[in-house]
C-alpha cells in the first residue's frame, strides 16, 4: 500500500511540472531554393572602356516565383528603362541604349523585385568612357639601412596616373611606335540633298600594334569658319583582313551634317585590342561636305583616289 502510494505521489509530481515546461517552437517551412531575386549586368563588362558612342545594356534578373521590377542608375541617377516586356516571368532580360554625355567614370548599378516585393543585392559595374590610360607607379622597395633601395630593373615610362587622365576623343595621341595607318577615299566631294554622291567609302590598313577593331572618328568644319560639330564615333569599321578595314560613310547619317552649306570632314582612325584603344592615325581633312547647291570654298587636295575595293585574302586598294 505504501508503495503505490508513493507511485502515485511521483507521477503526479512530474505531471505537474511539466505544466510549466516551455513549449517547442512553432516551424515555419522555408520555400525551398529560393534566395531571393538575383541580378547580374551582361554588358557592359566591369572595368571596361568603351567610346564616347551609343552604347546599349544588357542586364539580366531571375527568382524562383516572377520578376515584377527593374531598376537601373547610372552614376547615382535613375533611368526610366523600357517596360518589361517578360515581367511576371522569373527570368527577365533588360536593355537599355545608353549615350553618355561625356568622357570619364560611369557606376552603372541594376536590381529587380519580385512578386513577393523583395529586392536583389545590386548588381555594380564601371567602365571608362573616353580614350583613359592607366599607368603603372613602381615604388622602389626599401630593405636594411635607408641607402638600400631595390629599383626595378625594367625601364617603365609612365603616361599617366592610376586615377585615369581624361582627354577629350578622339583628340590626337600619337600610335605606339611600328603602328602605321595607310588609307585611301573614293571620292573627295560628296553631298547631301537630292544629288550624287551622297556617300564616300574609305578604307584604312593598320599595321603593328596587333588591332582587333578599328573605329572611324568625324567632326565637320565649317569651311566659313562658322564653327565645328565636334567629334563623333561614327561607327566600327568592316574589316576585311589583313589588317584592312573598309567603311561607307553616308552623308545623311553625319550628326549636324546640314549645320553648314559647305564643311571639311575631319576623320580619324581608332584602333583597338580587347576593347582597349592602343592606337590613333592623325587627323585627316581631305574630303569636302557640301549641300547640293553649294559649291566648296576651298577644294579638297588633289590625293590618290579608290576607284574599286576588293577583298581577296591579302586585301588590295586599287587606285
Amino acid at each position: 500500500m505504501k508503495t503505490l502510494y508513493i507511485l502515485t505521489l511521483c507521477l503526479l509530481t512530474v505531471s505537474l511540472a511539466s505544466c510549466n515546461l516551455p513549449t517547442s517552437p512553432r516551424f515555419v517551412p522555408v520555400s525551398p531554393g529560393n534566395a531571393g531575386p538575383q541580378t547580374w549586368v551582361d554588358a557592359p563588362l566591369d572595368q571596361m572602356l568603351l567610346p564616347l558612342a551609343p552604347y546599349e545594356i544588357v542586364f539580366h534578373a531571375s527568382d524562383d516565383s516572377e520578376i515584377t521590377n527593374v531598376e537601373l542608375q547610372i552614376n547615382d541617377e535613375g533611368i526610366a528603362v523600357p517596360p518589361l516586356s517578360d515581367a511576371g516571368k522569373n527570368l527577365v532580360t533588360v536593355k537599355y541604349l545608353w549615350s553618355p554625355r561625356a568622357v570619364g567614370q560611369y557606376v552603372l548599378r541594376a536590381r529587380s523585385q519580385n512578386v513577393s516585393g523583395a529586392w536583389s543585392d545590386e548588381a555594380i559595374v564601371t567602365v571608362w568612357i573616353g580614350d583613359l590610360t592607366p599607368t603603372l607607379i613602381v615604388t622602389p622597395v626599401v630593405t636594411g639601412s635607408p641607402t638600400d633601395i631595390i629599383t626595378p630593373t625594367d625601364v617603365i615610362t609612365p603616361t599617366a596616373t592610376l586615377t585615369p587622365t581624361l582627354t577629350p576623343s578622339p583628340t590626337f595621341t600619337p600610335s605606339p611606335v611600328g603602328m602605321t595607318y595607310t588609307h585611301g577615299i573614293s571620292a573627295s566631294e560628296f553631298h547631301y540633298g537630292h544629288c550624287n554622291p551622297t556617300s564616300i567609302d574609305i578604307t584604312v590598313t593598320v599595321s603593328g600594334g596587333d588591332a582587333d577593331s578599328v573605329v572611324l572618328f568625324i567632326k565637320l568644319n565649317d569651311q566659313g569658319g562658322s564653327g565645328t560639330s565636334g567629334w563623333i564615333s561614327y561607327n566600327s569599321m568592316k574589316p576585311l583582313g589583313g589588317g584592312t578595314y573598309t567603311i561607307t560613310v553616308v552623308s545623311s547619317k553625319i550628326a549636324g551634317f546640314d549645320d553648314f552649306d559647305a564643311a571639311w570632314m575631319v576623320y580619324q582612325f581608332v584602333a583597338t585590342k580587347n576593347n582597349v584603344v592602343i592606337g590613333r592615325s592623325e587627323s585627316f581633312k581631305d574630303v569636302v561636305l557640301t549641300a547640293c547647291s553649294v559649291s566648296p570654298l576651298a577644294p579638297p587636295p588633289v590625293r590618290p583616289i579608290i576607284v574599286t575595293i576588293i577583298p581577296t585574302n591579302t586585301p588590295q586598294i586599287i587606285k
